[in-house]
């Protein structure tokens, strides 16, 4: 009984790890575009434009930002696939699944782990704000 158990288990967490891509098909382009509108609010118009050029501004963005998204969400998928493997499937569930059976947990985790990397630091030093 005990084995079957095991063996169900392992089973299980195989399946979810190798259906992780597939379930986390995260579209790369919307990435790099929500990354690059991100980017564009964060600098401004004009310094968005006279980085990316004057014409189709977006698109160059975009194109420019593809592989540092591919990389980012591979380096999300082995975070969260150590992450489960560490914590066990139900534990993982629970801290990432929005529904009873946490089916959902790994394409959370990676969606969360992918904006973590993506997001711009936060710990630039601003010359108007004051240490207290």
């Amino acid at each position: 009984m005990r084995r079957t158990l095991i063996l169900i288990a392992a089973l299980c967490l195989a399946l979810l790890v190798t259906a992780a891509p597939a379930s986390a098909s995260i579209s790369v382009t919307k990435t790099a575009a929500a990354t690059c509108a991100k980017e564009r609010k964060a600098i401004g118009r004009k310094a968005f434009t006279k980085k990316y050029g004057a014409k189709r501004t977006m698109q160059r963005c975009i194109r420019r930002t593809r592989p540092r998204v591919v990389a980012a969400q591979r380096q999300a998928e082995q975070e969260c696939a150590e992450e489960l493997a560490e914590l066990g499937f139900a534990e993982f569930a629970e801290d990432y699944g929005s529904d009873e059976t946490g089916s959902d947990a790994m394409a959370n985790c990676i969606a969360e782990t992918l904006d973590f990397i993506l997001a711009p630091s936060d710990d630039s030093d601003d010359p108007d704000e004051e240490d207290f």
